[in-house]
């Protein structure tokens, strides 16, 4: 597998144990990715009512400045990626937040638009660390049919 990856930059108005909070808990990742989500000690099971399909993320690094999702059961281009979420002191207070999507394989057609999704995915978790207001981009009941 190759290297190829995106990566983003961002700094909050928030603290790392705020945002390390929004990325390791269900409440959290409800309150900024999907209001649908699960975790089972080192298992994150996102789901989304637009894609009726299993996905599993393998938590396979969590330490107070540095978090690895590893997606296991995922629709085939997602594979055997990885999230990195990387924290440090903003250079004016806050929290930096350093996050690439790595793994992705040659040529993978779903990349361009995973890199889009990602910067609208971040600019909600940067929304609710700062306000504590949950924005999740997938809320619950998105995309049901009435």
């Amino acid at each position: 597998m190759s290297d190829h990856r995106m990566v983003f930059q961002t700094v909050v108005d928030a603290s790392q144990s705020e945002v390390m909070t929004a990325l390791t808990t269900p409440e959290g990742i409800a309150s900024w990715w999907t209001a649908s989500v699960e975790i089972e000690a080192d298992a994150l099971r996102p789901s989304f009512p637009s894609a009726p399909l299993r996905f599993d993320v393998t938590i396979s690094e969590s330490g107070p400045r540095r978090l690895v999702w590893t997606a296991g059961e995922f629709p085939p281009p997602w594979q055997g990626t990885r999230c990195v979420w990387e924290l440090s002191d903003g250079p004016e207070g806050g929290t930096q937040i350093d996050f690439s999507h790595r793994d992705w394989t040659d040529n993978n057609p779903m990349m361009g638009m995973v890199t889009m999704e990602w910067a609208r995915i971040l600019d909600h978790l940067a929304r609710y660390v700062e306000t504590g207001t949950p924005d999740p981009r997938t809320p619950a009941g998105a995309y049901e049919e009435n």
